[in-house]
């Protein structure tokens, strides 16, 4: 109902990010983004993807970012083998 006409054309046309063309193509900017990170052991389709073994410690990060309201738009999981992590965080506009 938000993004009534998303396709992967405006992924082309706007190589930034999906929020610009949240914002830009819908007027609708995501204010607030939830990111949770905790260590698992990797199960089997998750170890294949990432070519390491079943059971390897991994990082496993869920986002979620949200409108005004609360309304959340994305949801993303990600699993970061922490061998190759490197942390980096920038916060500004307080």
């Amino acid at each position: 109902k938000l993004f009534p006409y998303f396709s992967e054309d405006l992924l082309v046309r706007y190589p930034s990010t999906m929020y610009e063309i949240f914002q830009r193509e819908y007027g609708h900017t995501v204010v607030r983004v939830h990111e949770t990170v905790q260590a698992v052991s990797l199960d089997a389709s998750i170890a294949a993807q990432l070519g390491v073994d079943v059971g390897v410690p991994s990082l496993q990060i869920r986002r979620t970012a949200m409108l005004h309201r609360d309304i959340p738009v994305e949801t993303r999981i990600r699993h970061v083998h922490p061998g190759l992590l490197r942390y980096f965080s920038t916060l500004e506009g307080w």
